[in-house]
């Protein structure tokens, strides 16, 4: 497991040393949405989807996959608990207004890749779930042009929350939804009566 937690600039840094087609956010947005419909969170599970996105299926250089690995555990760890302690990974709020929104939308795309590859064509009935992945997808959808006024940057923290809530909503919503099915699942000893 990597010993530290690389911020926005440093993961975004590595993944373009290693001619990564995606940046941080969406990297971050892309194992958020894998783990939160139901991949393991273990040191296997995530290397196809992650890499098939990342670099064509290419293993990266050893550095990269360390770093990822340890996103993955630390984001999986974060959510096995049932909270999303840590901000949204993008740039400072130092960065253009622009350049926040943008990856913010980034790492909603990715959510919303990762979590269609872990949940594949399982259909799972909830209407927060339902309204949650709505307003994901609203969201990566976002209009980028916006100015640096205050009221703007107010209202991007406002939906930076909503992200994250929305993606810890869909997270319990599925793990419920998934725990139900396996309960309503007939056992062997039922089939035989």
């Amino acid at each position: 497991m990597y010993s530290q937690s690389l911020d926005f600039y440093q993961l975004d840094d590595l993944l373009a040393e290693n001619d990564s087609e995606i940046g941080a956010s969406e990297l971050e947005g892309l194992v958020y949405g894998l783990l939160a419909g139901g991949l393991p969170n273990d040191s296997k599970s995530w290397k196809a989807p992650v890499l098939n996105h990342v670099n064509d299926g290419v293993v990266l250089k050893t550095n990269a996959m360390t770093a990822i690995d340890g996103l993955v555990q630390r984001l999986g760890g974060q959510l096995e608990q049932h909270i999303l302690a840590d901000d949204i990974m993008m740039p400072d709020d130092q960065e253009p207004l622009a350049a926040r929104l943008t990856s913010l939308t980034k790492w909603c795309q990715g959510f919303l890749l990762g979590y269609g590859l872990a949940i594949g064509e399982q259909r799972l009935a909830a209407e927060d779930l339902d309204e949650a992945l709505n307003d994901l997808i609203e969201i990566a959808q976002a209009d980028l042009e916006v100015d640096n006024s205050e009221e703007s940057k107010a209202a991007l923290e406002t939906v930076i929350e909503h992200v994250r809530i929305s993606a810890q909503v869909i997270y319990l919503e599925t793990r419920s939804a998934f725990a139900i099915a396996q309960a309503e699942k007939p056992t062997l000893n039922q089939q035989i009566h």
